[in-house]
């Protein structure tokens, strides 16, 4: 399957997170849930310069993401992409960040979940102060759908 066919593009517009799947540098695999935008042909997660997803796409670029519609909780299959990966630390463009902030605080279904654990703001905001952003740019290559395990 192509990245770029209708099926699998309407799953990444529909998909909220990304499970992102790493290797570190003796081969163990790492995964992780990360927020993500679409911009052109590549798939952008926010992170920690100093998380383990971070070293690990430094030592290799290689990686795969595992994305669903996370609202149908009754869903049989995720969409595999699988790609390279670099990252970039320092300060988020502001289009990013705009984008993100649309996504996952603005729009609806993100506006419901920010509302609903607002008690753990003070948590997340320790948590963006411990360490320099960084931004992971994901480029997929292959695209296929695969059973999401029970």
């Amino acid at each position: 399957m192509k990245v770029d066919d209708a099926e699998v593009r309407v799953c990444i517009a529909r998909a909220r997170v990304a499970l992102v799947a790493t290797r570190s540098p003796r081969g163990a695999p790492f995964v992780t849930p990360l927020w993500f935008v679409v911009q052109d042909e590549r798939l952008l997660c926010t992170t920690s310069a100093s998380s383990v997803t971070v070293r690990n796409v430094d030592a290799g670029g290689e990686a795969s993401l595992l994305l669903y519609d996370g609202a149908d909780e009754t869903a049989t299959r995720l969409l595999r992409l699988r790609g390279h990966a670099s990252a970039r630390r320092g300060e988020l463009p502001f289009g990013v960040i705009a984008r993100m902030a649309v996504k996952y605080y603005t729009s609806p279904a993100g506006l419901a979940v920010e509302l609903a654990h607002a008690r753990l703001w003070p948590l997340r905001m320790r948590y963006y102060a411990q360490s320099e952003a960084a931004l992971l740019e994901f480029v997929p290559e292959t695209a296929a759908f695969v059973e999401r395990p029970r």
